[in-house]
């Protein structure tokens, strides 16, 4: 309906035809990326401190980066739990949220 550009080709094969489709595509890909993010936040965290050496202002800046990595892993999950359990209750069915993480 709305195919302005000439053959064009749609990623999702045409999978993606309601808002709720939209919807948890779009949050299944901002958090796959805030998830990556925490991943490698914690990853960091951990390189910090076993180069520190004993370090306190080392090892205090190794905490906090596996902490907001941890923070960030959790919500991110967290995220997607919230967003099934919404999807469900107003009736929003084909939103398979796990194989995206």
């Amino acid at each position: 309906m709305f195919d302005y550009i000439p053959f064009s080709q749609d990623p999702s094969g045409g999978n993606v035809t309601t808002i709720g489709d939209v919807l948890g595509m779009s949050i299944n890909i901002m958090m796959g990326i805030v998830f990556a993010l925490g991943f490698i936040s914690l990853a960091a965290g951990f390189v910090i401190f076993v180069t520190s050496r004993g370090n306190p202002d080392g090892t205090a800046r190794a905490g906090k980066a596996v902490l907001y990595g941890a923070g960030a892993v959790a919500l991110s999950l967290l995220v997607l739990v919230i967003k099934e359990i919404i999807f469900k209750a107003i009736g929003v069915e084909g939103v398979d949220t796990v194989p995206a993480i």
